[in-house]
């Protein structure tokens, strides 16, 4: 005794308790496949908390290149078991009902359509964005079933539907050849209108050249300051080099252990400034022609080259008496530009020591997670213990220039481009990055990149073998 009054009579009826895995059938019968697709789907569906008061939900099934869509409603019951109630239309009923839908009653007066049915006069498409899918086509002939329709004209209005409605997605166009016979009594004589337009336009483009200029004024101040800043930043390992070798040359470094120690600074500062050279190359060279070209991808062992930059990073870590606590598992493979992917490692580390405490702990974590099916993705976290970075900012610190508006963040120095590189980089390796808070109040980076799938080599999650955490 179904409570809903469907517009065209469904081929089948069913209910059953929620929870159970059999259901009652009462009209055209159905496959097994679709009898065991039924139970599970309604049950996950429900457990996303829809529907609520017996108002029908929709879902969108499409099961051996058939179309199902299906309505349902939750009822309780004297048992206190929640019965399931509902319908199916299959693809034919579906065609014809939304058919009667669309010729149901006329859009707009007969005095403008002259006799035209609302079929004559527009072009609908429905698709399922969920399968990527055109479950009905009318009057569109750019396109063929299965493919969103693509129209160059702006006459179309699109629209998409709740997830309590399948979230069908809706494209309406008015066909051109009518278009031109819906304007009442023809274009208007009066040019008031095109005037009001024409100066609403001017002041647009006016708004929009004063915008412009205070967003030259506001790049011409940013590059003043990132000038200044890159300055002060090669000024700084530069003259520590300088005082190294003059200490070297002047035979002031008496003992063996002495002139080690001179030259593992100058090797420090001269790794700082090589890093510093090449974010500001790349930086330039993306910002004159767009994207920055890289090498060719080769397959890597990401726990591996991380464990090298880790390594070779060591030296100015140990300037700030910062102490790199890693858990890197074996044998996590992805497709990496190595040069590529050392800079946005170099990037974060340094940043994480840049801007936390003397003396602080920066854990380097990395893992493989499995999202959407087979689909792997290799995370990288660097969380320091530093001040944190506000959740208002953690989207404009991807920007270039933009160094934060605290007062230690600023003191800290630094030219700003870091993090834009590395959000860059990441995002044409097709991963992304973001910014979490820790638990004890720093700044955590994540990276995400695409892994190798396991016919390419990648390593299966259960081979996995996690190393113990490592301080360096």
């Amino acid at each position: 005794q179904c409570k809903c009054k469907p517009r065209s009579r469904p081929a089948t009826y069913f209910a059953f308790a929620l929870g159970s895995d059999t259901a009652a059938i009462d009209g055209m019968p159905i496959d097994n496949i679709v009898r065991r697709w039924l139970p599970d789907t309604i049950m996950r569906h429900a457990h996303l908390g829809r529907p609520r008061n017996e108002q029908a939900s929709l879902i969108l099934g499409i099961i051996n290149h058939h179309t199902y869509l299906l309505a349902y409603t939750l009822l309780p019951h004297e048992t206190r078991d929640t019965i399931v109630y509902g319908f199916f239309y299959d693809g034919a009923a579906l065609e014809t009902m939304f058919k009667k839908v669309l010729d149901d009653k006329t859009l707009l007066p007969p005095s403008l359509t002259h006799g035209l049915t609302n079929a004559e006069i527009m072009s609908l498409a429905i698709v399922s964005r969920r399968y990527n899918a055109t479950i009905f086509l009318q009057g569109w002939n750019c396109c063929s079933k299965g493919r969103k329709p693509e129209v160059l004209r702006g006459t179309f209005a699109d629209d998409s539907l709740p997830p309590g409605f399948g979230r069908l997605f809706i494209r309406a166009d008015v066909r051109p050849a009518i278009a031109n016979q819906l304007i009442i009594g023809g274009l208007p004589s009066s040019r008031l209108e095109y005037l009001i337009g024409l100066l609403l336009l001017a002041s647009a483009l006016a708004i929009v050249a004063v915008m412009q200029l205070r967003r030259a004024n506001d790049l011409a101040r940013l590059r003043a300051e990132f000038v200044a800043s890159v300055s002060h930043e090669l000024r700084t390992p530069l003259a520590q080099i300088r005082l190294f070798i003059e200490t070297l040359r002047l035979g002031r470094a008496g003992s063996e252990q002495q002139r080690e120690w001179a030259l593992g600074n100058i090797d420090r500062e001269t790794s700082r400034l090589a890093h510093l050279v090449e974010n500001v190359l790349h930086f330039a060279s993306s910002d004159r022609g767009g994207k920055t070209r890289l090498a060719e991808p080769h397959v890597t062992d990401v726990g591996a080259e991380l464990q090298q930059i880790i390594d070779a990073f060591e030296p100015l870590a140990a300037s700030r008496r910062a102490h790199i606590v890693t858990t890197i598992p074996t044998g996590i493979r992805a497709s990496l530009r190595r040069d590529a992917f050392r800079q946005v490692m170099l990037n974060l580390l340094d940043n994480a020591i840049k801007y936390g405490p003397k003396g602080q702990t920066v854990r380097v974590l990395l893992s493989l997670n499995t999202v959407h099916g087979d689909c792997a993705r290799v995370r990288i976290t660097v969380a320091d213990e530093g001040p944190g970075v506000p959740s208002s900012e953690r989207e404009a610190v991807w920007k270039p220039f933009y160094r934060g508006s605290s007062t230690g963040v600023r003191a800290a120095g630094g030219s700003g481009i870091g993090l834009p590189i590395v959000r860059e980089i990441v995002t044409q390796h097709g991963g992304r990055a973001w910014i979490d808070e820790t638990e004890s109040g720093g700044a955590s980076f994540v990276i995400e990149l695409p892994a190798l799938r396991a016919g390419d080599g990648e390593a299966a999650e259960t081979g996995v073998t996690p190393l113990a955490g490592t301080t360096v």
